[in-house]
């Protein structure tokens, strides 16, 4: 039998055994066999893999289910994040995107890259409707650390359809630098730079740090730092530096303000404890990291576990927007404690890690020896 399996290209392969084993090596995303072609004398089956029959091929002999139900996960998953005022509604929602979500980001040149969208953001957004439907269940969560989780998940939800309509930005930006491109007259250049494509570098920025400030909502580890920096070290230099450069360089001037990235932290005040300790081995000093936005004066509250009265210090200040603080096995004296991290707002509001905090704290227990 001959067979033709269609990569890049056709590849016939004879089978003696009646049996053929196919392999991919390691590689870049996701490979699939579209079709299958089995030729012999007198003998032709065309199978179209994975889907229902196409022109003259056949549907696939053991078709899959298109998604494995989810929504008994769903229920009890979103019953102890977020609380059985929403968890029946949340599960619904999710259940409905369970492997359905848009997917803005891909491989380029290494993963979580964004390519241009040249569709209309008007025409996309109908994809990003389930987020307006989980955001509409907030009002009705319940409790400090119920609402922190679901606020994690939807800044996660908000991010990805940011990134989405910033993919439509992009690519309105770049059909406008094009046309200015082919220009020939430095005149009609620079004139069509300043009325075309200026205003939409501005609509651009504008977007982009929408996505970014709900990026940085999401952020509660270093892991997740390595996202901040994948955007600014992947993304960044061919959507908006490079092309920053040459449209300041066709205005004779430097881009206005709102033509570039804010370095001003724009989002609510946080507190972001990137390793959250649970035990300690005796001995073992406790060392607390904490990176402070949009707030001052952070102080680390400490006390015995289960203990009614905490002591406070202030972390020290170790460059940027991160303080620290390292409590002595010898100040607990060897036992469990709990703790949390308080700071203030510059409008005088008292924000805290954990959010549950002061009434549901971290705790660190001390292991055996």
């Amino acid at each position: 039998l001959g067979l033709g399996i269609v990569l890049t290209g056709a590849y016939n392969i004879e089978v003696r055994d009646g049996q053929l084993d196919i392999d991919f090596l390691k590689g870049v995303e996701f490979p699939c066999i579209a079709a299958i072609e089995v030729e012999g004398a007198g003998f032709v089956q065309k199978i179209n893999c994975g889907g229902p029959a196409y022109k003259d091929y056949g549907a696939d002999l053991t078709p899959l289910p298109e998604h494995v139900p989810t929504q008994d996960f769903y229920a009890d998953w979103a019953l102890h994040e977020f609380g059985a005022e929403v968890a029946a509604d949340a599960a619904s929602i999710l259940t409905a995107v369970d492997g359905k979500l848009p997917r803005p980001s891909d491989w380029v040149n290494g993963p979580g890259g964004y390519r241009l969208d040249r569709r209309l953001w008007e025409r996309v957004k109908g994809e990003y409707d389930f987020v307006d439907e989980f955001e509409a269940l907030r009002p009705r969560v319940k409790g400090r650390g119920s609402l922190e989780r679901f606020d994690y998940w939807l800044n996660n939800f908000q991010f990805l359809r940011a990134t989405g309509r910033m993919r439509c930005a992009w690519g309105a930006y770049d059909k406008a630098v094009r046309q200015m491109q082919k220009e020939t007259s430095p005149a009609a250049k620079a004139s069509l730079a300043r009325k075309r494509v200026l205003p939409l570098r501005v609509e651009l920025i504008a977007v982009v740090e929408e996505a970014y400030r709900r990026l940085l909502a999401t952020v509660t580890t270093t892991g997740a730092m390595g996202t901040v920096c994948n955007l600014e070290q992947h993304t960044f230099p061919t959507m908006l530096d490079e092309p920053g450069k040459q449209l300041a360089e066709i205005l004779g001037e430097p881009l206005p303000a709102e033509a570039q990235l804010s370095k001003a932290y724009k989002g609510p005040a946080r507190l972001i404890v990137p390793t959250k300790r649970t035990c300690l081995s005796p001995g073992e000093p406790l060392t607390v990291r904490v990176i402070v936005l949009g707030a001052e004066a952070p102080r680390l509250c400490w006390g015995s576990l289960g203990t009614k009265s905490f002591g406070g210090e202030p972390l020290r200040h170790t460059g940027r927007n991160t303080y620290e603080a390292q409590l002595s096995a010898e100040r607990f004296g060897g036992s469990d404690i709990e703790y949390y991290v308080a700071a203030v707002t510059p409008d005088g509001e008292v924000i805290r890690w954990p959010a549950s905090a002061p009434f549901i704290n971290q705790t660190v227990v001390i292991g055996p020896q």
